[in-house]
């Protein structure tokens, strides 16, 4: 084994044209198509977390929002829905919304009762009790009304109000449990769970405007689902959603898709007729082993290591590339590139394999007059 090791290491080095070509080919063809696996993990890998904003203006109402806050896909929800009600014989807007901050555009600073704070907006519940009715007041309104923190505030809804159920036949309180110091944008603000109550699931009580995130593409169609049954269906209803670059992603996991396959069919093809052609090459040498008594099986396997070992440097100087190139791969993409590189090297091998048993199945004097 050492005689045979030392005498394919002679070889490649006085053959080194022929040595480097099949180095040479074992890169590019291993290279090429691990380096498209590689590409296909990293795009799936940027399309499964990538994030859909969807909005949605006048197409879903409150009982549907509900519904949306528990869907597990989705994240970073807005709600926001303005109306009219009469306080103090005058006309104020309110807005319900579940990120003050947000609708005013970052204008605004509110001082809240010891106990809330802005995450009494966030969540949306089925809160319908008279203690959840909280309001967040502007401090404009707030000192003309004369009502502080901790006071309760009556509103009354105008005439035909979707909103006359819960106020009882025409008022509601509520706790003012916040002031608004800053350009509010409306009067009075409330969080969503003020108004989901059974008495509340209403058609007509539908956001303004509502967004979101999808966490990934692949619920696009959950989603779409989910507004066919939850959501409304009024003439002014809009619903968008940013999947642009997702598709232009999902095309180019498509060609990838399409051309991984070829691609490694390619190159076993190419890999096995060139290590064929390259021990064809090599009659004379075998000839020569032959008339000094060496046994085919020898002089076969003599041919195939000198093969294996260039592709196997090859092999390994590809997988330094790949982590060269595109710094640590997660077990997932080594996973698939392994099975591919190491049937290329199959491929080459078997070529080679092929070529030792014809060129050694001939006599000796055939193969002396066998020209390279």
């Amino acid at each position: 084994m050492r005689h045979m090791a030392s005498y394919v290491a002679r070889h490649a080095r006085r053959s080194l044209p022929r040595s480097f070509f099949s180095f040479a080919l074992s890169l590019l063809l291993t290279g090429t198509i691990s380096q498209l696996l590689v590409m296909r993990h990293n795009y799936a890998g940027i399309y499964d977390g990538m994030e859909i904003r969807a909005r949605i203006i006048e197409g879903i109402d409150v009982k549907g929002a509900y519904e949306l806050s528990m869907l597990e896909y989705v994240a970073s929800l807005y709600y926001e829905n303005s109306f009219t009600l009469i306080c103090n014989r005058s006309f104020i807007t309110v807005v319900m919304t579940n990120d003050i901050d947000r609708f005013s555009l970052g204008e605004v600073a509110v001082e809240f009762l010891d106990g809330y704070s802005n995450a009494s907006f966030h969540e949306v519940t089925r809160a319908s009790d008279q203690e959840s009715r909280i309001c967040v007041i502007d401090s404009g309104l707030m000192e003309s009304l004369d009502v502080g923190l901790g006071e309760t505030l009556v509103v009354q809804t105008m005439h035909g109000s979707a909103f006359d159920d819960l106020t009882n036949r025409g008022s509601a309180s509520f706790t003012v449990v916040g002031c608004a110091i800053g350009n509010a944008r409306c009067d009075i603000f409330v969080p969503v769970s003020n108004y989901l109550s059974p008495l509340l699931w209403s058609e007509e009580m539908v956001f303004d405007f509502v967004e979101c995130s999808l966490l990934s593409p692949h619920y696009v169609d959950d989603f779409t689902a989910f507004l066919d049954e939850w959501g409304t269906t009024s003439m002014l209803s809009v619903i968008t959603l940013d999947t642009d670059e997702a598709v232009n992603i999902s095309r180019m996991l498509n060609l990838l898709g399409g051309l991984i396959p070829f691609a490694l069919a390619t190159t076993i093809l190419i890999g096995g007729l060139v290590s064929f052609f390259i021990v064809m090459h090599r009659n004379s040498e075998a000839s020569i082993m032959r008339s000094l008594g060496t046994t085919k099986m020898r002089v076969r396997t003599v041919l195939i290591v000198e093969q294996a070992m260039l592709h196997l440097c090859g092999l390994l100087c590809t997988a330094g590339l790949l982590f060269a190139i595109n710094g640590s791969l997660p077990l997932e993409t080594i996973a698939s590139v392994a099975p591919l590189a190491a049937l290329q090297f199959a491929s080459c091998v078997a070529g080679a394999a092929t070529c030792s048993v014809i060129i050694t199945r001939r006599a000796v004097l055939a193969l002396l007059h066998v020209k390279e």
